[in-house]
């Protein structure tokens, strides 16, 4: 692993040539990529990488528990994670640092990045046990109860035709 997620408790991130290689099976190249274990961010990575070799224009969710280490004092979404994508989307880190190696064989690869705390939409929620995928009612898109596997998978199926709903709901 190159020094993308440098001076991180981050050990063994997987390969990206791995995960384009998986992404590449569907062949669809405007779909997204949801990835509930993200880590170090190298799915993104690999979206990205593969946006630039075939102009898809797929987009990336990706989720991570956030733990927090004497390395990681912030948490890896925000010590590794965060950080992975935006130095390979704009060339440096936060603070302005491109002192690592991928940007010497490599053109930053563009695009934006949002980062959101899901645990912060839903604190009354957490503090009765409950964790994101618990509230997530699915009912209110016409569906029933479902177990959590069949809720995300549910949830990778349908993705985009909530965005397009939400988004014509806040249109009118």
């Amino acid at each position: 692993m190159d020094d993308i997620v440098k001076n991180s408790n981050f050990s063994f991130p997987k390969p990206v040539s791995l995960i384009k290689d998986l992404i590449s099976l569907h062949k669809n190249s405007n779909s997204i990529v949801l990835d509930f274990f993200a880590g170090s961010g190298t799915t993104g990575q690999a979206v990205l990488e593969l946006n630039k070799e075939d102009h898809g224009n797929r987009k990336f969710i990706l989720c991570t528990n956030n733990d927090k280490t004497d390395k990681n004092p912030k948490g890896i979404a925000y010590d590794v994670t965060t950080k992975r994508l935006k130095r390979i989307m704009t060339g440096s880190c936060y603070d302005g640092t491109s002192d690592f190696g991928w940007i010497k064989m490599n053109e930053p690869l563009g695009d934006n990045l949002d980062v959101y705390e899901i645990e912060k939409v839903s604190n009354i929620e957490q503090e009765k046990g409950k964790n994101p995928l618990d509230v997530i009612d699915e009912t209110l898109y016409d569906e029933v109860k479902m177990t959590p596997k069949d809720k995300i998978n549910w949830m990778c199926r349908n993705f985009s035709i909530t965005q397009r709903y939400l988004l014509e709901r806040k249109e009118q």
